[in-house]
């Protein structure tokens, strides 16, 4: 899966004066590899050179869709749309600040593990000991 698109860019401006702050909104879409109350991280592609990941906190007021944010689960497939900061000396190229994920919409469940069959008791019995 790939990183989508860049939605908007919005300049602001830090505590700093001479720093301008830019939001850049972008969307990522893919299946999650770790998630808590305040971060979450999605793989959203694998080519030769290994898999792909990126990492985000968790806004403040971040919103789930489709399912509630405390039932995502590792495996579970996401859109993500977050924000990226970034701060601006004057002269200076942009440095990234943070990502943010704004909203996260739940696409689809994690594939269910399956488990070994057990084994029956009349095996077991006859299984032997040493």
């Amino acid at each position: 899966m790939v990183l989508i698109s860049i939605f908007v860019v919005k300049g602001i401006y830090a505590e700093d004066k001479d720093v301008k702050r830019s939001i850049v909104k972008k969307q990522v879409i893919g299946e999650v590899s770790g998630i808590s109350n305040s971060f979450i991280s999605v793989e959203y592609g694998a080519d030769a050179s290994g898999a792909h990941e990126i990492a985000l906190n968790m806004a403040k007021d971040v919103q789930g869709s489709h399912k509630p944010l405390k039932e995502i689960q590792r495996g579970d497939v996401v859109a993500v749309t977050y924000n990226e900061i970034y701060d601006t000396k004057k002269g200076e190229e942009p440095r990234l600040v943070t990502r943010e994920a704004k909203i996260v919409e739940f696409r689809q469940a994690a594939p269910k593990e399956q488990e070994a069959p057990a084994l029956e008791s009349r095996e077991r019995e006859q299984t032997p000991t040493y």
